[in-house]
């Protein structure tokens, strides 16, 4: 190897420690969110156990209080709901599955309230999410019986509502979920009887961003075709 070739990987092995320096702090804590209520009303019989996955900016550790997600620091518009699911089933036959909802296309996070953590197991000077405020901007379709009235199929919509959560429906042919002000009918618009408590676990410590690997990639990329232009020279 030519001693110009060494400058250049040597040169490239700094700039890629550098990039590496420099993105390793754009990190998130996640969080996963669990519930299991009957939903009531309208669907009587229907069951809709659920699941949420919730990403942090690690400028949220350690902190106290409700922060807004449009705000600096502990927000910044980083907080974001990453997946989330609903299970239907028969309340007469929880163990059975009737349907499963994917809600992909969440709306905007606007707050989070965070707490100093009483359990001994989380990492000292971490922070226990203990509620949220956010929405899927998208309706799922019920296709199952259970999430049927009479010839009606209805479009599901999913929010957080502090440390609730709550279901809303309107009919499969509504372009959007708005219940204000209140629809004539609950036929045609409406929500879960139930708004059960979300219960917030933490998943993992800091985890880099998927922005971080993207960063990474390309650096790496950069310097493996600068050494492989010196050496073909």
């Amino acid at each position: 190897m030519n001693t110009r070739l060494k400058n250049s990987l040597a040169s490239g092995a700094v700039a890629a420690a550098a990039l590496l320096g420099a993105v390793s702090p754009a990190q998130a804590v996640v969080y996963v969110g669990n519930w299991d209520p009957a939903f009531g009303g309208i669907f009587p019989n229907l069951g809709w156990k659920g699941t949420a996955t919730f990403s942090l900016p690690t400028a949220c550790d350690g902190l106290s209080g409700t922060f807004l997600n449009s705000a600096p620091g502990c927000g910044g518009g980083a907080i974001s709901i990453l997946s989330a699911s609903v299970d239907f089933y028969n309340v007469a036959a929880p163990s059975i599955t009737l349907q499963t909802l994917n809600f992909t296309s969440p709306g905007a996070v606007t707050s989070v309230t965070l707490a100093t953590p009483l359990s001994i197991s989380f990492v000292p000077g971490s922070t226990q999410l203990v509620g949220l405020n956010a929405s899927f901007s998208a309706g799922v379709l019920g296709t199952i019986a259970e999430s049927k009235t009479s010839t009606d199929s209805y479009k599901f919509y999913l929010g957080f509502n502090g440390n609730t959560t709550t279901l809303g429906y309107t009919l499969e042919n509504y372009g959007s979920f708005d219940c204000s002000p209140p629809p004539s009918s609950s036929a045609s618009c409406g929500y879960s009887s139930s708004t059960p408590d979300v219960k917030f676990t933490r998943v993992t410590a800091a985890i880099p961003e998927p922005e971080t690997y993207a960063l990474m990639l390309a650096g790496l990329l950069a310097v493996g075709f600068a050494a492989r232009q010196k050496q073909d020279r």
